[in-house]
């Protein structure tokens, strides 16, 4: 194993770039097991980057693959970021992107709080416990990203990052949220998915900007009261949680675009869905559902509809309404029959019935000329409609 005491020796001999020194260097590697040229050409870089920091840092400032180089080196030979460069001057006041992402740091380099312009911060896979708090005077970012990294909560400062439009904490140990994230009016996007958490506070509602909120495979069972009122909500992904019942106002949101409740506990639809006349995206897969409320048809931007493996035994006489779907999937839904208004999806290129309870399928398919894959592997249907769709592929078991 190598020695770091040793190794930060031998880096420091190279640094001064005297060759008396970089000779010793030599013999100390040789006798340490140190691969000395790998670490030659570390520290070249190293010494080109102390060079040309204090002069072209505004030029190199969105380079943020280098940058991030620098701080890795620093990480690995435990030195500060703010040795490379003359203490006089602010020369980070340029730096609007950071990446330091899969660097094994434990926390941020204090240097930070002086890129007092950073819009852009990326620490995720990282070892970082906690939010640092150098990153309180960063009144200008947006966008933070603390993505699969080891934090448990956020501060009650958070709020003073008032400018932030992105906040992802996906994938990281996060178990709750402050109430002063309602604070966060700006906030656009919030990224829980694969994270512990269970509860979100009731501010949330306060978001008012939030346009995408993913809570996947959270501990989440419940959504708070007065949900309804985060009006700008365009995507709302609640897929693998606990969560039973949605919001009997859930059609106040508008302006919602894609819906996924999927492998949820969720058994019935509040009959106000049929207000999200904007939805374009539904996914209800394996959700104990029993039938689709009346109003289901009135969702005539969707686009994607996945009821698969759900417990709808018949589909609605109008389901033709529906005529913008070009992805209808089925399987494992155990329906009987289609509904003849089926061929009024015009637009319809992928339609999935495997292991259906189907025996025989409308005349009317054959009206969906854009139809480029069908399945029915695994149903009963054992013929087609006379003059359907000769280019469609067609997975079915015929005996």
């Amino acid at each position: 194993m190598e020695n770091t005491e040793e190794k930060n020796n031998v880096v420091a001999l190279l640094l001064t770039g005297e060759q008396t020194n970089i000779d010793l260097a030599q013999q100390l590697c040789k006798g340490q097991k140190i691969n000395f040229d790998e670490l030659l050409d570390e520290v070249f870089l190293l010494n080109f980057w102390r060079k040309i920091l204090p002069t072209k840092i505004g030029k190199y400032a969105q380079r943020k693959t280098q940058i991030k180089h620098v701080f890795q080196w620093c990480t690995k030979y435990n030195t500060t970021f703010g040795s490379l460069i003359p203490k006089k001057g602010n020369y980070f006041s340029n730096l609007t992107k950071l990446s330091l992402y899969d660097i094994k740091i434990q926390s941020v380099p204090q240097e930070i709080e002086e890129m007092s312009n950073l819009e852009i911060l990326n620490i995720n896979r990282t070892k970082v416990l906690e939010v640092p708090s150098v990153i309180r005077k960063l009144k200008k970012l947006r966008d933070l990203n603390l993505g699969d990294t080891k934090i448990e909560k956020l501060p009650e400062w958070i709020d003073e990052l008032d400018k932030l439009e992105w906040l992802r904490l996906w994938q990281s140990k996060i178990t709750e949220l402050p109430e002063s994230i309602g604070n966060l009016k700006l906030l656009r996007v919030l990224e829980l998915q694969n994270t512990p958490l269970s509860k979100l506070p009731s501010t949330i509602i306060k978001l008012k900007n939030l346009r995408n909120l993913d809570l996947k495979n959270t501990k989440i069972a419940e959504l708070p009261k007065g949900f309804e009122k985060m009006s700008a909500l365009r995507w709302l992904t609640i897929d693998r949680t606990s969560v039973s019942e949605l919001p009997k106002q859930l059609g106040k949101l508008t302006e919602l675009e894609g819906l996924n409740i999927e492998r949820t506990k969720i058994t019935e639809l509040p009959e106000s869905i049929g207000n999200l006349t904007k939805l374009r995206y539904f996914d209800l897969t394996a959700i104990k559902i029993t039938q689709l409320p009346e109003s289901f048809t009135q969702l005539t931007e969707l686009t994607t509809l996945r009821l698969t493996q759900t417990k709808i035994k018949v589909l609605p006489e109008d389901f033709g309404n529906l005529n913008k779907l070009d992805t209808l999937e089925l399987f494992g839904v155990k329906i009987k029959e289609l509904p003849d208004s089926i061929g009024q999806l015009s637009q319809l290129k992928s339609l999935q019935l495997e292991r259906t309870n189907l025996k025989t399928l409308p005349e009317s398919l054959n009206q969906l000329v854009k139809l480029e894959k069908m399945y029915l592997a695994g149903s009963k249907v054992t013929e087609l409609p006379n003059n359907f769709p000769k280019n469609c592929y067609i997975d079915i078991d015929i005996k």
